[in-house]
């Protein structure tokens, strides 16, 4: 089933021509939406991909970027470094190998403290990040995620015009995080991988052999790959 909104000459929009003519023809775009539904679809489309720890990362970024406390951003540099940047992280980036080799490095000689230098290193990895994203684009838009955010949008904007809904302001990376990041976010970081033994479960094994699988034959998937070390 489509959903459709017509257009100003009587056309019915597809989601993907609906994303166009929102100006939301980039990852970064949907990003970077003011409400959550962009977001929300992106991860519930990168969990289906296997390439949620992207999107996640793009998030967690954002509210550092965006952050006013030295003792916040110290935080979250740490937590992005443990979750996303250090070896055998849980959520690993999966960007080639050259490039996370360099951002780990930068990162671990700023420190966990050293929020600018930081800042710089981590915006290498949002570039790789969104290098990778922007190659499923067509995919999601073509996809029942994005006919669910085109229906979410349009619903959304008429309650606000009927007066039963609000619209979000200010930006979005200071508010809180939706319920559903949070609930992925949490399924991921809470993933127990090492049994009582401390060697990984065989459930956690093949969870990591069928990823590797999956990325070997992503659009990312080249030379410069070590898909052993995709997590």
């Amino acid at each position: 089933m489509k959903f459709f909104k017509k257009g100003k000459k009587g056309t019915q929009l597809t989601p993907a021509e609906f994303l166009k003519q929102r100006q939301l023809d980039t990852v970064k775009a949907l990003l970077e939406m003011s409400e959550d539904f962009g977001r929300i679809a992106l991860l519930a489309f990168a969990e289906e991909k296997q390439i949620t720890e992207s999107v996640l990362y793009y998030l967690e970024n954002r509210r550092f970027e965006g952050s006013t406390s030295l003792v916040s951003s110290a935080e979250l540099g740490r937590q992005i470094y443990e979750n996303f940047i250090r070896p055998d992280a849980k959520l690993e980036l999966n960007i080639p190998q050259t490039a996370r080799d360099n951002i780990r490095s930068g990162a671990e000689e700023a420190g966990h403290v050293a929020t600018a230098q930081l800042a710089m290193v981590f915006q290498l990895a949002t570039v790789e990040v969104l290098k990778m994203l922007d190659e499923y684009y067509d995919e999601f838009a073509a996809s029942n995620y994005a006919i669910k955010l085109q229906t979410d949008v349009l619903e959304h904007e008429a309650s606000v015009e009927q007066g039963n809904a609000k619209a979000k302001r200010g930006d979005w990376w200071t508010r809180e995080p939706s319920p559903f990041e949070t609930e992925i976010k949490d399924k991921h970081l809470n993933a127990g991988a090492l049994n009582l033994s401390g060697e990984m479960s065989i459930e956690e094994k093949k969870k990591k052999k069928k990823k590797a699988a999956k990325n070997a034959t992503s659009p990312r998937a080249n030379g410069t790959f070590g898909i052993s070390d995709v997590v």
